[in-house]
């Protein structure tokens, strides 16, 4: 089952910082793993927190991820970013069973940190809300699951990463009212941040 990197970056010293991507994407290539987003461009769509740059990656499976993560050759990388830039990092699972679907190239994502969520429309927008996405040609990457905080201190409780055709599908979801009448049931029962970017 894949596995997700997600960063929120705040980047220091733009020298340092290219240098430690230079070589980081070539780390992450050998860890085969793909890069899906990394933009200082977040539209914010609910919430009080949005990323100043935000990372997410790919890869096969979370003892992959992890591995990549805390090998040597990443550890000594991370020093080199460390010097150049601030980062809330957190691995997490993705959802088993992914649906055919053949990337192009500049996919769009909806990212959420939901809080605390309980009650009756909740489980009725749990229910409701994969066929929303469906309808848009949307799909989960990351719906809750296990998450691991590696750096940062935010500790969001339930992660959902979505995975649309484009930025504008994306954006068409989210005001539509089909997804405005399911948004309205999460957010009398939850709390959390929601937002959307433009894949790589």
């Amino acid at each position: 089952m894949p596995a997700y990197l997600i960063g929120d970056t705040e980047v220091l010293d733009e020298e340092i910082y290219d240098e430690y991507q230079r070589r980081a994407i070539r780390s992450i290539k050998a860890a085969k793993a793909r890069a899906l987003a990394a933009t200082e461009q977040v539209i914010a769509l609910e919430g009080d927190w949005c990323p100043r740059r935000l990372i997410l990656i790919e890869y096969p499976d979370l003892s992959t991820l992890r591995a990549w993560y805390y090998s040597d050759e990443y550890q000594g990388l991370k020093e080199l970013r460390l010097r150049g830039a601030r980062s809330d990092i957190r691995l997490v699972d993705g959802v088993e069973a992914l649906p055919s679907f053949d990337r192009q190239g500049n996919e769009g994502y909806v990212l959420a940190d939901v809080g605390e969520a309980s009650g009756a429309e909740i489980e009725d927008y749990r229910s409701r809300v994969p066929g929303s996405i469906d309808r848009f040609g949307g799909r989960f990457l990351v719906r809750g699951g296990q998450s691991e905080r590696v750096e940062g201190s935010r500790e969001p409780q339930r992660t959902v990463v979505i995975e649309f055709p484009s930025l504008d599908v994306a954006r068409r979801w989210y005001d539509s009212d089909e997804y405005s009448e399911l948004a309205a049931l999460r957010q009398r029962n939850s709390s959390g941040s929601l937002f959307a970017v433009n894949g790589l």
